[in-house]
């Protein structure tokens, strides 16, 4: 029997730091680990788990793409 897709858990986008954290990958530019750890005070292996947890819990759409001069992958969330 194939496995059901969960249902988003938009609980999950509410938490504080994790909707400081969206406003930030909502700009139309986006943010990169390293700006989100600045902004935030967090860790990076704290922040991809975040991003893990946004696509696979909350159902966002991230995308992520190298952007010349900002320093490593930006992220953004998609519409």
């Amino acid at each position: 029997m194939p496995k059901r897709k969960a249902k988003p858990d938009l609980r999950y986008a509410e938490q504080p730091a994790v909707a400081a954290i969206l406003r930030l990958l909502r700009r139309p530019r986006g943010a990169t680990i390293a700006e989100i750890a600045k902004a935030r005070g967090l860790q990076p292996h704290s922040i991809r788990s975040i991003l893990s947890r946004l696509g696979s819990k909350a159902g966002l759409v991230l995308t992520r793409a190298k952007v010349e001069g900002r320093g490593g992958l930006v992220y953004r969330v998609s519409a």
